[in-house]
């Protein structure tokens, strides 16, 4: 059994990817076939029967060009159509709209209208070829959808115009061309734009792990590859340098920032025997390490590859979408043909039975049908920004309304991310005051992220500074020696035994003068984001990396149904997994690791301070960071919804009476001239209800 990932170009939108999933999927021999439409990849799994030669000659059937295995390096390069074209096209179409109505209003021959709109039809043809292509490869493997529907609107549409300009007739309609296909390709740019957010944010982890790695051969440092680096291999790394691969530590104590695998803000030590991960930043001394896992099999391939496979979920309202525009595609061909025969049985009369046949694809060209959520979704998009919410995709404001649970990560989501002072307990005669200055005179000295909690305390001279990986000391204040470190550090100093729990304490003469503790700061609006979403009968659970008593701290303050910690980012993913079979889920956090629960949720949140990666994993951005805003999200959300169905039911009552009236059905005659405007009426009515969104007391 073979498993490939592999590139296929020319993918645009829902269709083209069942498009391909499907006409792979059924061929002998193929297992498996599903195609992530982010990563424009078709990961694949076939028997001995087949090559992958053979797969590459289906994807090229199916109507799209393959572009060989998918390599995360050289394939995440973001693929967005050029803005340049989308503004000179849409210029291009304002003057072919101004020049077909210019009859209108001044005395010009019809001649040379039609046969420069006929031109510009044919430059909007060649424009939009990638997508008539499709439209008729889908066609010719029997497997019809948009595109193809696209495809014979065109073609009619054409075919029709052109004989008519030949003929001298005024009912040319090669604006309607150059229209439709002009905003097919501009939704092609809009979601392909959408979609190269998540290819940044997992390109942005590939290029996390450093390319080289500082091996030690015969007691000497050699600079390597990372290819070169084998199990087994003695690694060196500086102080500010990233781990290269998974490994144990064999020689050395530091301190590492662990954030983009814990999301703990705090930095963990480490010495022989502790694990270390890729692309890990070492803060304080020189260590090495022996190498264990490396390159797919380390920890931060595992982040990219759940990233990967969380952007491939597909939302119900887009199965079902797809699903009924499959339907609706076949059934409006069939009807068309259907309208040609019928009418030149009765009416003798191939011009009239054409005539009708194209009304039957005009009028019901999916405008607004296409437009029902599109149009509303693009206005909930600008009032989500007026309430500074970006939003990177639809699917929040297809599913925020839905939502019952609420995942939060705690460092940096429901806290500030930002180490601070909680408090002293002093044990000495020394004043508050004083302590602070002894304290923070020990901390300036020192490179320990903990110390930047005592900045803003005055200091003063210390003489004989010595720092370790756990503890200050120093003279101050005269003869005095001071201690300052963790637990394990001043159990060498003292025999006293205080306030197990605190962060750290501070020694003199063998006695413990303070225990002294530090928090990250809970975010001013976390406490009424749980209550409010509570009000709602929105359960609220906390995921995160920190141990259990950090954990239990701040979720016992803000009164969250239910705390988990200690997680890694697998884990994270399990959990939300088993929760999405039943529930609908929103996962609001800020740091690497939350990367792939921030995919794999419903709804993935992110606030505008978070790391790269974590934002660009996310579909919504809190730009001005307020928790409050989630409570805002849902509301837009329901209002959206409920919009789109209002556009929706429209739609289809449109095309449950046009498409008969257009078939000839009636005394109405609805000549495609008449079906574009009914078909423009139709859009301006989805339009106009979709400007409701914006409007607010």
């Amino acid at each position: 059994m073979n498993k490939d990932i592999l590139v296929v170009n020319g993918m645009t939108c829902a269709a083209c990817s069942n498009t391909v999933e499907k006409y792979v999927g059924r061929k002998k021999g193929v297992i498996d076939a599903s195609v992530n439409l982010i990563l424009n990849t078709l990961s694949v799994t076939y028997d001995n029967t087949l090559k992958r030669e053979d797969i590459a000659k289906y994807i090229e059937e199916a109507g799209y060009s393959y572009g060989g295995v998918f390599d995360p390096k050289k394939d995440l390069e973001a693929n967005n159509k050029n803005k340049k074209e989308i503004k000179i096209f849409g210029i291009l179409l304002i003057i072919v709209l101004v020049i077909s109505m210019g009859s209108m209003f001044i005395k010009i021959n019809m001649n040379i209208i039609n046969i420069i709109t006929f031109i510009f039809s044919c430059l909007f043809i060649y424009y939009g070829r990638n997508t008539l292509k499709v439209g008729f490869k889908s066609l010719k493997i029997k497997d019809p959808n948009m595109d193809s529907l696209v495809f014979i609107g065109v073609l009619a549409n054409f075919i029709y115009s052109f004989f008519d300009m030949i003929l001298g007739s005024m009912n040319t309609y090669f604006e309607s061309i150059c229209t439709i296909i002009y905003f097919v390709k501009l939704g092609e740019y809009i979601e392909d734009k959408g979609r190269s957010k998540t290819r940044d944010a997992i390109k942005e982890m590939v290029t996390m792990t450093p390319p080289k790695a500082y091996k030690i051969v015969n007691s000497k440092i050699k600079e390597v590859s990372i290819d070169e680096v084998k199990k087994g291999d003695i690694l060196s790394v500086k102080k500010g340098e990233r781990i290269a691969v998974d490994g144990i530590v064999t020689k050395g104590i530091s301190h590492i920032d662990a954030s983009f695998v814990t999301g703990e803000s705090k930095p963990i030590k480490i010495k022989k025997g502790s694990h270390v991960l890729a692309s890990e930043i070492n803060l304080d001394d020189y260590i090495e390490y022996k190498a264990e896992n490396i390159g797919p099999k380390s920890t931060i391939s595992e982040i990219i590859h759940m990233v990967m496979d969380s952007s491939n979920n597909k939302t119900e309202i887009e199965k079902e979408s797809n699903k009924y525009s499959s339907i609706f595609t076949k059934l409006v061909i069939i009807i068309s043909i259907i309208t040609f025969i019928l009418n030149l049985i009765i009416t003798h009369n191939i011009s009239i039975s054409l005539e009708r046949s194209v009304s039957v694809l005009v009028v019901a060209c999916p405008c607004a049908l296409g437009l029902a959520s599109p149009l509303a979704l693009m206005n909930a998009n600008s009032l989500s920004l007026k309430h500074k919410i970006l939003l990177r995709n639809n699917i929040p404001l297809e599913l925020s309304n839905k939502v019952d649970i609420v995942l939060f990560d705690k460092t940096g989501t429901l806290t500030e991310g930002k180490i601070t002072l909680d408090k002293i307990n002093n044990y000495s005669n020394i004043s508050e005051e004083n302590l602070l200055e002894i304290i923070s005179s020990l901390e300036h000295l020192s490179s320990h992220p903990l110390a930047r909690c005592f900045d803003k305390y005055k200091y003063i001279k210390v003489k004989d500074f010595k720092s370790y990986s756990n503890g200050l000391e120093g003279y101050l204040i005269g003869k005095y020696k001071y201690y300052l470190g963790s637990k394990k550090y001043i159990e060498a100093y003292t025999d006293e035994k205080k306030d197990p729990d605190a962060s750290f304490y501070l020694v003199q003469n063998h006695k413990i003068l303070a225990s002294i503790y530090v928090k990250d700061k809970i975010r001013e609006e976390s406490k009424e984001t749980i209550e409010k979403l509570r009000k709602r009968n929105i359960k609220t659970i906390m995921l995160t990396g920190d141990n259990d008593n950090a954990g239990l701290s701040v979720g016992k303050e803000l009164s969250i149904d239910d705390i988990y910690s200690s997680l890694m980012p697998k884990d994270k993913i399990d959990f939300i997994k088993k929760l999405r079979k039943s529930h609908k889920i929103m996962m609001v956090g800020d740091g690497i690791n939350d990367a792939p629960s921030l995919t794999e949720a419903d709804v993935g949140v992110s606030l505008k301070e978070s790391t790269a990666v974590a934002e660009s994993s996310a579909n919504v951005i809190l730009l001005d960071n307020n928790l409050n805003k989630i409570i805002k999200l849902i509301d837009i959300s329901n209002k959206t919804n409920k919009i789109i169905k209002e556009n929706l039911v429209w739609a289809f009552l449109y095309n449950i009476l046009m498409i008969p009236i257009a078939c000839g059905l009636t005394k109405i005659n609805l000549s495609p001239t008449i079906s574009s405007i009914a078909m423009l009426m139709s859009s301006l009515s989805v339009v106009l209800n979709s400007l409701r969104l914006g409007k607010e007391k």
